[in-house]
């Protein structure tokens, strides 16, 4: 018995939307665009790889696949060093440290009553009737602050088979463009085919080395009780070098190899894209960027992998007074690459020493805040630098590059029992509000939502909604918070056009997925599987 692959796509057409779905469901997967060309800007390339995303990570018999690349096509037409751990919410000036260019006491004229339906137009909620692993079901939102939408997203979760031993898995990306759209839209809809093909190949590899060298030992052997000698030196084609990046002992376990994949999967993907932006002569394409960050759950543990400034943070409560009070913590699950944090400014200060403005203004070569992203050629090769129309524009010399690189950080994470949710999220939420704060927006809102199960419920719409309220507060002067209602807060940015409402925010992506350990605790998976379908096991499964 196979699972079918099952797809999913967040409706756009009404403010609050929901979706509950189970391994036994199967809907027709979404096609992909019959247009000459993706949202990226490069025609349309299947990837050459063994098993596209309805087989990622091997083998899985089908998956759940909710995505949503392109906000803008669809639903949506600091000067210290910094700590990214902070618990402080940054201060009511513009994201880039800029005071608001319409001053205070702006005049509203946006309907009250549409504040809520914008709000929710990106907006969805899934959980699922019977929990994909640790994975319970998740909540998505984004708004629009720039001319075109820049953030992206997508998300895959891929069901267990009970006859073939593959556990659940799922994956979740934001991804936060600069410059264009057109990085970001490319991580959305190739990223995790990269993932897939990394983990096809390592597996294949290591098949392939483990066979070698079973051969190798069985001619020793041979050799060995045939002439009664020392066993020959081993010549044999070890791949394992191949594997590893400079450890021939590579962790064969899930957290020795999806950390390795999900670092070579960003440094192809990054390849890929400069290269194809370049032999079809979409120059613009390379003068993009784009952050990432991608979170890999499977079994009990979180492999998150960021390169730039996206975020990844786990709320954990524990109990106090006997239980009757709970405290709520932010783990951060993930590392900030900006050039406003000193690690980040020595490490380039050592790459680059007869460079002075390397990190000058505390950006890259005074210019770019991250510094690690995808795209963003011209901090890459010599190549895109001369493709600047103006020359006066151009790196001048000194000129070393590269000076950023798509390989991200990767942190593992035990995902506890008191671990409830995870957050991911662009930039544009934590220019404003910090880790703590987050976790207790969150929690805020479950507690609501559990006073009054009727009343709409998306924790990632409640992050987006605090910031508005803040970046409406500023407009209107009202720091008290007590003048003006929230929706008037929040119609006060929500009249600014797109592109002259980037000078009060940023675009916002955030994705809150829900996490239950008891799910893996109580039963194994394929037992819990066995159990929903009310199947038996295969003879040869039965003990």
């Amino acid at each position: 018995m196979a699972l079918s692959a099952s797809s999913f796509r967040c409706s756009s057409s009404s403010s609050s939307s929901s979706s509950s779905s189970s391994s036994s469901s199967s809907p027709t997967p979404p096609s992909k665009s019959s247009s000459a060309s993706s949202s990226s800007g490069f025609p349309k390339e299947p990837l050459p790889i063994v098993a596209g995303v309805s087989a990622l990570l091997l083998g899985a018999a089908g998956c759940y696949w909710y995505s949503q690349s392109d906000f803008s096509n669809s639903q949506l037409n600091q000067n210290n060093d910094s700590d990214p751990n902070s618990d402080h919410d940054s201060n009511v000036s513009g994201p880039n440290g800029n005071s608001s260019p319409h001053g205070v006491g702006v005049e509203l004229d946006f309907p009250l009553e549409q504040v809520e339906l914008q709000l929710r137009a990106a907006e969805c909620s899934v959980h699922f009737a019977m929990p994909q692993g640790v994975v319970s079901g998740f909540h998505v939102n984004a708004f629009q602050a720039n001319r075109s939408m820049e953030d992206a997203r997508r998300e895959v979760v891929l069901p267990a088979d009970p006859y073939e031993g593959i556990t659940s898995s799922a994956l979740f990306g934001v991804y936060d463009g600069h410059g264009g759209a057109r990085t970001a839209n490319f991580l959305a809809e190739e990223l995790f085919d990269y993932i897939a093909y990394a983990k096809s190949l390592f597996a294949v590899l290591l098949s392939h080395s483990a066979s070698s060298e079973a051969e190798h030992t069985a001619n020793e052997n041979h050799e060995s009780s045939a002439t009664q000698v020392a066993p020959a030196a081993d010549h044999g084609a070890r791949t394992d070098a191949v594997v590893s990046d400079d450890d021939n002992d590579q962790d064969t376990s899930p957290q020795g190899i999806i950390p390795y994949c999900l670092k070579h999967a960003f440094l192809q993907a990054d390849d890929i894209y400069l290269q194809r932006a370049a032999i079809t002569h979409q120059y613009r394409s390379g003068f993009c960027g784009a952050c990432a960050v991608v979170a890999y759950i499977q079994d009990r543990y979180a492999y998150v992998a960021n390169a730039g400034d996206c975020r990844a943070v786990v709320g954990r409560y524990s109990e106090k007074d006997e239980g009757t009070h709970k405290v709520w913590t932010a783990i951060p699950v993930s590392k900030i690459h900006r050039a406003d944090i000193k690690e980040e400014r020595q490490r380039l200060r050592a790459e680059h020493p007869n460079e002075d403005d390397v990190d000058a203004l505390r950006r890259v070569k005074g210019m770019l805040e991250p510094t690690r992203a995808f795209g963003d050629g011209i901090y890459k090769s010599h190549f895109w630098n001369d493709l600047v129309p103006d020359p006066s524009k151009r790196f001048q010399e000194p000129y070393t590059p590269p000076y950023i690189t798509a390989q991200p950080d990767v942190q593992i994470h035990e995902i506890s029992g008191n671990d409830r949710f995870m957050i991911l999220a662009s930039d544009g939420l934590w220019d404003f509000v910090s880790p703590t704060k987050a976790v207790r927006i969150v929690t805020r809102a479950m507690e609501a939502a559990q006073k009054d199960p009727d009343a709409p419920f998306n924790a990632a719409t409640e992050l987006i909604r605090y910031v508005m309220q803040k970046r409406g507060a500023a407009l209107l002067g009202d720091y008290s918070s007590q003048s003006s209602s929230s929706d008037e807060k929040i119609a006060a940015v929500m009249q600014i056009p797109h592109g002259t409402r980037r000078l009060v925010m940023d675009d916002i992506t955030a994705t809150v997925i829900w996490l239950d350990r008891s799910n893996l605790d109580e039963a194994t998976e394929m037992q819990r599987f066995h159990a929903h379908l009310n199947v038996p096991k295969p003879a040869s499964q039965q003990e």
